[in-house]
């Protein structure tokens, strides 16, 4: 008989992480709650990663390591890790970031407490540098307990910052009920858009993920639209011509593709253009007029 499905996944997707990829893979199994299968997906490294993965295999059986024989993209990856997943509830892990050992038994307790329709618990950040040095708690404030819809999506996009609530722990049916993460610039946001349009985020205020910041970031590493493009997707090198409208479009698509009633859809749109719009319209008209070669310069 094969093992019974554990209450959570951990999905780690990997590329050339072998900098931090120890200490991100010991914090997961230092977790307080050890009830949880660990899946990590190698998008083809060429590094050590592959390496260290099989090595942690090797030494704890909760831990499937799974690899690509060619890199198919960041956006792949993460996809791919989440549809290998059989638990009820799934937890995204960065191979340069870190949890506390609470973290897992801290969000799991969380969902006792939450609402039915609560897709997302996910606790406070600490900043940490590339030496592992802490920092101070980062401000998140997507703590979106609103029972509406639309009333969720406007606190969302008023306080969307950083992704870090991405690496909380979600309830995977309402996470795979989405788009998933799909290959352009910004295609995070979108999708915690879309999910808070599905459920209540929930914080914690117990600060329990340690968020690295340092020079290989995703974007710090690939400062342009062109290299961030081929980041989520190497098949497609060439950057969108129009990101904010992309953004636009795919937002609207959210809430057209969300079980909601007509009238609650209606009043998500509402939020959307009066919310995200007046902040993006005229960057929406500069990349026009940049594609016709017109330059409009920022007013200060």
């Amino acid at each position: 008989m094969g093992r019974a499905t554990a209450p959570v996944t951990v999905g780690m997707p990997v590329y050339n992480a072998e900098r931090y990829l120890p200490e991100a893979i010991e914090s997961i199994l230092a977790q307080t709650f050890g009830d949880f299968e660990f899946i990590i997906s190698d998008n083809a490294s060429t590094d050590g990663t592959e390496e260290i993965c099989r090595s942690y295999a090797d030494q704890d059986k909760r831990i499937t390591y799974s690899r690509e024989t060619e890199n198919l993209g960041a956006a792949h990856n993460f996809n791919r890790v989440f549809l290998m997943a059989r638990s009820p509830y799934f937890k995204f892990a960065a191979s340069d970031d870190a949890c506390a050992p609470r973290f897992l038994e801290a969000c799991l307790e969380a969902y006792h407490d939450a609402s039915e329709d609560t897709v997302l618990c996910f606790p406070a950040t600490i900043r940490m540098d590339e030496h592992s040095e802490p920092g101070g708690v980062v401000n998140d404030l997507l703590d979106l307990r609103e029972t509406q819809p639309h009333a969720r999506f406007r606190s969302f996009l008023r306080k969307y910052g950083l992704s870090n609530c991405f690496y909380g722990v979600l309830r995977s049916a309402a996470y795979g009920s989405t788009r998933l993460h799909k290959a352009y610039d910004s295609a995070d946001v979108v999708l915690l858009g879309e999910l808070a349009l599905r459920g209540q985020f929930w914080k914690l205020d117990e600060p329990l993920f340690l968020r690295r910041f340092h020079d290989r970031m995703s974007h710090r590493a690939n400062p342009t639209p062109a290299s961030i493009r081929s980041w989520y997707d190497p098949s497609r090198r060439r950057s969108i011509a129009f990101p904010r409208a992309k953004m636009l479009f795919e937002f609207l698509r959210a809430i057209d593709t969300t079980p909601m009633s007509t009238r609650e859809r209606m009043r998500c749109r509402r939020e959307l253009a009066g919310v995200w719009l007046p902040g993006n319209w005229k960057g929406m008209i500069r990349e026009a007029a940049a594609n016709v070669g017109i330059s409009i310069p920022h007013r200060t």
